[in-house]
């Protein structure tokens, strides 16, 4: 893609995500979260997901799945805060889009959706998200 065609892309995608976030915030969200699922970049976290899963889910606890992919996945840290909560940090933001000159916050919504697919599969189980 060519650098004026890149602009252009992220000019539309910008004003498309301006236009979604005034939406009411649950139904915005939701959208942006919709398309998080099929996030490229994500794609090798639900293959560790899924393999961990596969792999552990019957002799291990939530707890020791989480731990699991958490040392699989360095650039996270998942910390317990409770019997059922995690809170998940990233290291740095390695979105593509954000990396070639989307600045619009309402876009990390879309890890919403992606986190919320990573660990239903890890899981195999409804999981809730937030930001």
């Amino acid at each position: 893609m060519h650098d004026s065609e890149q602009k252009h892309h992220i000019i539309w995608i910008d004003n498309c995500l301006s236009r979604i976030s005034m939406l009411s915030p649950r139904v915005g969200k939701h959208i942006v979260a919709k398309c998080g699922k099929t996030c490229k970049l994500k794609q090798s976290k639900r293959e560790i997901a899924s393999k961990i899963c596969e792999t552990f889910y019957h002799s291990y606890t939530v707890d020791d799945l989480i731990n699991e992919f958490a040392k699989r996945n360095s650039d996270l840290q998942i910390k317990k805060e409770s019997e059922n909560t995690f809170s998940i940090q990233l290291q740095e933001c390695k979105c593509q889009l954000v990396a070639d000159g989307l600045n619009n916050s309402f876009l990390c919504n879309c890890s919403l959706g992606s986190t919320k697919e990573i660990f239903e599969l890890l899981l195999k189980k409804p999981v809730y998200v937030e930001l």
